[in-house]
């Protein structure tokens, strides 16, 4: 009697190999699929959360290989496998093309994906042929590996072609990003060092660093940024630091600039900034200059009315102890024409755009205070407020006589009662450290005016009165409440150092004591000749051994 076909083919066991090569494949690129974004992790975090619909693709896979449902398991397999093998290659095209930030382990893992997607199509397709051979298999494989296609394979297909691309693109803009944020922290803390060191701003980049393990700041190790950007290559960027010429003992001026390694690699800005705080902008192959495009950002438009307050607070002190009628009835007239003698009404201070008010996308509102009874005017009030609040600036400032420069990120302007910037001190102290240092400042000029030395009292310092000629023992350099000794809730100690056989005085101390330690203020301060200022919470003088304000 003859034997039925079906019969025959029963009695042969099922050939399960390419089940379990699709099984293990399967497996495999959900591993590599993961440890490839994992990889990426440390540039886009979003990546893992993108490659974690994809792996459970896989996962799905292994879930519908299940007996009932693997036809469809199968037709499954065949469609991700050849969109993730396009997506696979997409992957290294776009690693090749990012060549500098292109680790090895990515490339390995991106080439491993590929190729498990390439083995993954045809094992499929023999498990299914193999499952056919024995009558085990539907029919309807073709038609399942079509509707997949419409609903799984390309919307896959879709999201590799825009979201791999991006994220290169992505990476390269995160690198430029991050060189502009590495500007912005050599600014910031240049306009630091300069305010904490009486050489201006800093030599090198260097000494903006880290000072050695157990040693305090100083002017040659800050601690102001960390090693690798002091060092002068970081993200992938080379930063050139170029210090300017030292006038009257103070590097006035800077220059900084940060260009990619390899051109286009890490990215294709090169940046340039200076001590204004603007940051310029090239995409040419070159580095950036003051010739070139601002960057449209509010945090640098920021820094840079920053230092144009500072501009204008120093550009006060000179004018009063130039002209000795106190600080200037306006903005403008710190101003002045190239080639126009400097006189009280034009005393070219400033540049033409800051004189007139506005400038780096701020407005400069100055009002003087009232004259006194001598003509002297011994106030004045500056607000900067952004021409559009959040599109070219996102904070406005006040300062005043004092120095200190108060800021609010609310859309109104800056009064006395916001709190100063963070880098200038505490809200209570830093009227006491402005005092010190104007009295530091003038004691250098009353230097260079007297051949005497520094000044015999702090009383000597002020003391000018209208129609009185400038003096040794009136200088007018001081308001009247600090060259008496007490103002902004200190007293202040002066002490001439001896006389030397030329009868010049060569040193001095300064000591700033609170009214009512504690309740008033929780700070003491002490100053001398070489201008570095230093401070202490003990309810005590502060003397040359304890550590300069931060």
């Amino acid at each position: 009697m003859a034997i039925p076909p079906e019969t025959l083919l029963a009695a042969k066991p099922i050939d399960t190999r390419w089940l379990w090569a699709v099984r293990i494949l399967t497996l495999l690129s959900a591993v590599w699929l993961c440890a490839l974004f994992l990889a990426k992790v440390d540039y886009e975090l979003v990546a893992l959360i993108l490659a974690l619909p994809a792996a459970l693709l896989y996962l799905r896979i292994l879930w519908r290989l299940r007996a009932k449902t693997r036809n469809k398991g199968l037709a499954l397999a065949v469609v991700v496998g050849s969109a993730g093998f396009i997506s696979g290659l997409l992957m290294l095209w776009g690693l090749a093309a990012d060549p500098c930030d292109s680790r090895l382990q990515e490339v390995a893992f991106a080439g491993l994906f590929a190729i498990s997607q390439m083995a993954l199509i045809p094992s499929a397709i023999k498990a299914h042929l193999a499952r056919k051979r024995h009558g085990d298999e539907k029919p309807t494989f073709g038609t399942d590996i079509f509707r997949r296609a419409l609903y799984v394979g390309f919307p896959l297909l879709l999201w590799a072609a825009i979201a791999i691309p991006n994220l290169f693109r992505s990476r390269i803009a995160a690198r430029g990003a991050s060189a502009v944020g590495m500007m912005r922290t050599i600014n910031t803390n240049e306009i630091t060092y300069a305010s904490t060191y009486t050489s201006g701003y800093s030599p090198t980049l260097g000494a903006l660093g880290p000072p050695p393990a157990g040693s305090a700041p100083s002017a040659l190790a800050a601690g102001l940024i960390d090693e690798v950007l002091a060092s002068g290559v970081k993200t992938g960027y080379r930063f050139d630091y170029k210090p300017g010429p030292v006038e009257h003992g103070r590097i006035q001026t800077y220059t900084v600039t940060a260009r990619p390694i390899k051109y286009g690699c890490p990215g294709k800005g090169s940046y340039y900034s200076d001590q204004t705080g603007e940051i310029r902008v090239t995409t040419e192959d070159r580095p950036a200059s003051a010739q070139d495009e601002p960057l449209e950002d509010p945090l640098s438009r920021r820094n840079s009315a920053v230092y144009a307050l500072f501009t204008i607070i120093d550009s006060e002190s000179a004018y009063a102890m130039t002209y000795k009628t106190g600080y200037s009835p306006t903005l403008a007239v710190l101003g002045g024409s190239a080639g126009t003698p400097s006189s009280a009404s034009a005393a070219g201070l400033i540049d033409e755009e800051l004189a007139a008010g506005k400038k780096h996308g701020y407005t400069f509102t100055y009002k003087p205070g009232p004259a006194d009874a001598s003509g002297h005017i011994k106030t004045y009030v500056v607000v900067a407020r952004p021409v559009k609040f959040g599109k070219t600036g996102d904070g406005s400032f006040f300062t005043d006589e004092s120095g200190v420069v108060h800021m609010t990120s609310e859309d109104r302007p800056a009064t006395a009662k916001d709190p100063p910037l963070a880098w200038q001190a505490s809200e209570d102290r830093a009227p006491a450290i402005g005092d010190l240092r104007n009295i530091n400042i003038t004691e250098d000029v009353y230097l260079q005016w007297y051949k005497t030395g520094y000044s015999p009292t702090l009383a000597a310092l002020g003391g000018y009165s209208k129609g009185t000629p400038a003096s040794a023992s009136a200088a007018g350099l001081l308001d009247d409440e600090l060259a008496a000794g007490k103002t902004h809730g200190y007293t202040f100690t002066y002490k001439p150092g001896p006389a030397d056989a030329s009868g010049q005085v060569k040193t001095y101390t300064v000591v700033a004591r609170p009214i009512k330690f504690g309740k008033t203020y929780p700070w003491n301060f002490f100053t001398d000749e070489s201008g570095e200022i230093r401070h202490t919470t003990a309810d005590r003088p502060a003397t040359a051994k304890d550590p300069p304000i931060p």
